[in-house]
Order: structure tokens, then C-alpha cells, then sequence
């Protein structure tokens, strides 16, 4: 991203800082990986050995193997988001400033606040600074933003698979393939040919269940967290560069 990617004109001094500063995390992370080589190979292999556990042990497996494998994502993603939402707040302080409020801490809310010709001028200042710098910062934040949403998207797949299969309810699908009766939904009676002189006669007729009724009916209830934010609350978080959680991770407040 350093130079003129896309034929986007960046601040160059801070587009070289924060180019080596992420070159350098980079260099890092290639001694971590040298550091774990030797050990990548019995990793793997107990990883595989573990799979008479189960599918869903291997699938929880690979989702954290696929945690460790991105954890420099994750560390970039950190440090744009914390610098753009910095950057962002301080241009939200600095708006208000000109509009002659100030934000009350204790009160939460904005109050109107009177500033004098030497802040207004430091304040014009920083704006300026900051404003001409963002462009620079929200380049940084959007590619990371990207790929860590891209990791997230994988994990929560993997996190959806393994939540269906411990949900399952294996024993009533296989007593509904066998057509047991224990699955029996209605009974279907038709009445047959009435011969005289002799009793009413009825045909009986099992009507199993379907199988979307069996699992909805018989799955077992999913005790994990599973918030999901709204796209408003989402959007907002992306915004103001709120760190974006797992939401399979959020825990619920009543």
C-alpha cells in the first residue's frame, strides 16, 4: 500500500511511517513462523490423530489452528482501528469545539462551552492536520478491516457447522429413516367400502413426521452466546473504528 496504490494520493511522510511500521510486524511475524516450523509438523499430526474424537473436534481444531495462522491479521487489524478511531475522535472533539461545545463527561451529553481566540486557532490547526491525515489512515484501516472480516467470516462458518452437528439430533433422523413408530406424527382413517349386512370397516394410516418438524422438535438447545449485532449497531462499529469482536463471543446483558 505505500506509494500511490489505486492512483490514491496519500500523505507520504505518514503513508512511509505506518508502511515500515506494518513491514516491521511483518518481519516479526516471519521469525515467529520460523520459530514454530519445527514444531508444525507434530502439531499436524496430533491435530490429525484427534480426529477418532469426532468431526466436530476436528472442526474446532481447525478453527483454532486458523486463529494462531492469523494472528498477524489481527494485530494490523488492532492497530489501524485504534489509530483511525484516535484519529476520528479527536476530529469529533475538534467539530464540537467549533460549534462551541465541549462533551460533558459526568452528564454524558454536550454542553455548550465558550473557547477563546488561542484555542479556536490551535483547534483550526489540529483540525487541519488531522482532516488532511485521515485519507491515510482510513486506507490502512478499510484493507485490514477487510481482511479481518474475511477471517471472521470463515470462523463463524466453522462455528455455525459445529453448532448444527452438536445440535442434531441423530437418534430421531435414524428412527425416522427406519420409519419407526416411535416418530409418528397423525393417523390418516379411511372409510372402506361399506358391504351390507356387515360392520364399518376403517383403514388406518400412520403419517410420520417430516423431517424439518423432527429436528426443529428434537434438537438439542444451543447453550453458547450467540449475539449478533444489527447491521445498524455493525456499520456504526465500522464507522467509528470500534473493535469488531467474534460475536460468537459477546456476551449478553439483560
Amino acid at each position: 500500500m505505500m506509494g500511490v496504490p489505486a492512483g490514491l494520493k496519500l500523505n507520504s511522510q505518514l503513508d512511509k511511517l505506518l508502511g515500515k511500521f506494518f513491514l516491521y510486524h511483518i518481519y516479526l511475524w516471519t521469525g515467529y513462523l520460523q520459530i514454530l516450523r519445527p514444531y508444525l509438523t507434530s502439531l499436524l499430526w496430533y491435530v490429525s490423530t484427534i480426529g477418532f474424537l469426532g468431526f466436530t473436534v476436528q472442526l474446532s481444531s481447525l478453527r483454532d489452528l486458523l486463529a494462531m495462522m492469523t494472528l498477524h491479521i489481527y494485530c494490523f487489524y488492532v492497530y489501524a482501528a485504534r489509530l483511525y478511531s484516535l484519529q476520528v475522535s479527536a476530529l469529533s472533539s475538534l467539530w464540537r469545539l467549533f460549534r462551541g461545545k465541549k462533551w460533558n463527561v459526568l452528564r454524558q451529553r454536550v454542553d455548550s462551552a465558550s473557547y477563546d481566540v488561542n484555542q479556536l486557532f490551535i483547534g483550526t490547526l489540529l483540525f487541519t492536520i488531522l482532516l488532511f491525515l485521515l485519507p491515510t489512515t482510513a486506507l490502512y484501516y478499510v484493507v485490514f478491516t477487510a481482511l479481518r472480516l474475511l477471517v471472521l467470516c470463515v470462523q463463524g462458518t466453522l462455528y455455525k457447522a459445529i453448532a448444527f452437528l452438536n445440535s442434531f439430533p441423530v437418534y430421531a433422523m435414524c428412527l425416522r429413516v427406519f420409519q419407526s413408530q416411535k416418530m409418528a406424527g397423525n393417523l390418516y382413517f379411511q372409510v372402506l367400502p361399506r358391504v351390507p349386512q356387515r360392520p364399518l370397516y376403517l383403514a388406518m394410516q400412520v403419517i410420520h413426521l417430516p423431517y424439518s418438524t423432527i429436528y426443529q422438535k428434537f434438537k438439542k438447545p444451543n447453550t453458547d452466546s450467540d449475539i449478533q449485532y444489527g447491521w445498524a449497531v455493525f456499520g456504526s462499529h465500522l464507522l467509528s473504528g470500534h473493535l469488531i469482536y467474534p460475536w460468537i463471543e459477546a456476551k449478553q446483558t439483560d
